[in-house]
């Protein structure tokens, strides 16, 4: 039976391990810190895979400017460090191209439909229904502009198959009558849902991991050697 090492133990991690695992390998965890403790317990804690639109867009030049210069714009920019980074800038503009930015939406569509599948298969086998709520996200506009320029990322989830629901003001006020009436529309995702505790969801499917058979070993990799088809992984202090 092959063996197999995971680098790193956020959620990611530690669900390619349980996989890897599934699949008959035998699969060692490898992190420096406690599993599920670093990005994986600080995230915005929504299985989001309605999220398939990027940073990129086509209006990014046009919107640039004003991002910028309003007080309360959304956007600070290091200019010293874009020029230390201008390959990667210039990318990332390139990247606005229309045609790139659907290339890009329909790959992320795939990735978060294919982890949504994949987290149903494991939250039959690992209960954490305790931690999960199938409360639907709901997005917000203010005003009949800002619902106007969101259209574009609105009609590209629906082409990438996200199922969405346009509401009105009543249909807000229904649904969330603590909200105050003062949006325009909004967009419900159907069938989304959250965690209200992200580190405990890592630490079930972790346990279910080891008790399996699982190894995890809290150690930093410093290096990755590979020789006559061997791989050998080096950590502080030790190798493995």
């Amino acid at each position: 039976m092959k063996s197999i090492a995971v680098i790193g133990a956020g959620i990611v991690g530690i669900c390619s391990a349980y996989f890897l695992q599934k699949s008959g390998y035998n699969v060692t965890l490898f992190d420096h810190k406690e599993p599920g403790s670093m990005t994986s317990s600080g995230h915005a804690c929504t299985f989001a895979d309605y999220a398939s639109i990027p940073v990129n867009s086509p209006s990014i030049l046009k919107d640039l400017p004003s991002m910028l210069l309003k007080q309360d714009g959304p956007l600070s920019i290091d200019f010293g460090y874009i020029l230390k980074n201008l390959p990667w800038a210039i990318n990332f503009l390139k990247n606005c191209r229309k045609d790139k930015v659907e290339s890009i939406a329909s790959s992320l569509s795939h990735v978060l439909q294919h982890a949504r599948l994949t987290y149903d298969q494991i939250f039959e086998e690992v209960d954490v229904s305790q931690y999960v709520k199938n409360t639907e996200a709901l997005y917000l506009y203010n005003t009949e502009q800002d619902f106007n320029s969101a259209q574009y990322s609105i009609d590209l989830r629906a082409k990438n198959g996200v199922k969405m629901k346009i509401l009105d003001l009543n249909a807000i006020k229904e649904m969330e009558p603590n909200i105050a009436p003062v949006y325009y529309k909004g967009i419900l995702f159907e069938g989304s849902r959250h965690t209200t505790n992200p580190l405990k969801v890592s630490q079930k499917i972790l346990d279910t991991f080891l008790d399996r058979g699982g190894v995890f070993l809290n150690k930093k990799v410093t290096s990755i050697d590979e020789n006559n088809n061997n791989i050998t992984l080096r950590c502080e202090s030790s190798s493995q």
